[in-house]
């Protein structure tokens, strides 16, 4: 192709001459192009990935939720240096925070009723919980709400479907680190 460019009274003409590098260029372009727009077409999720990433994002959400409806929990350094404790009271934390009202409320529970048979030395959990009030280690709310769970406990084993409410876990919970606090603060260090 052939330039013709009129500068004063002269005409000069000038070859437009690409080179094959330039060819080259361009043609890569266009495949980086087309390549992209086809790469992209392909990344774009299926069915099945947007339905795990929603499902992901709603576990999220509902674990976020149940962590925040704990509130701050406070754990004695002492509970802390009893590892079997602090991970057996972590691991019914986790299972409060993934939905298992049961399954947390029954840990803790369970958790509590083994340490005041250490410091009782008896097996009735009644006569535990009653201890615990003589003691002051427990106000006369707690000792009715003890009293109660222990009664519901047995029913609820033997009849697993019944519901329990995620406030009476979050109760549960708290009241239980509560007492295992004052526990280990008043044992001999």
């Amino acid at each position: 192709m052939t330039r013709r460019r009129k500068i004063g009274r002269k005409t000069f003409e000038k070859k437009d001459e690409t080179t094959k590098d330039e060819n080259s260029m361009n043609e890569d372009i266009v495949k980086l192009i087309i390549g992209g727009v086809f790469g992209a077409a392909i990344a774009l999720p299926n069915a099945t990935d947007r339905e795990a990433v929603k499902y992901y994002t709603e576990l999220k959400q509902f674990t976020e939720k149940r962590k925040m409806s704990l509130g701050d929990i406070l754990i004695s350094k002492w509970i802390v240096q009893d590892i079997i404790v602090d991970n057996t009271l972590r691991e019914a934390i986790q299972m409060y925070i993934y939905g298992s009202n049961k399954g947390s409320s029954f840990l803790c529970i369970a958790i509590l009723e083994s340490k005041l048979r250490e410091k009782y030395k008896s097996e009735a959990f009644a006569y535990l919980i009653k201890q615990a009030k003589e003691d002051k280690l427990i106000s006369e709310s707690d000792y009715y709400f003890l009293n109660a769970l222990r009664m519901d406990r047995n029913y609820l084993a033997h009849n697993i479907l019944n519901d329990f409410t995620e406030n009476d876990a979050q109760i549960t919970i708290k009241l239980v680190i509560k007492i295992l606090n004052k526990l280990y603060d008043n044992l001999p260090k």
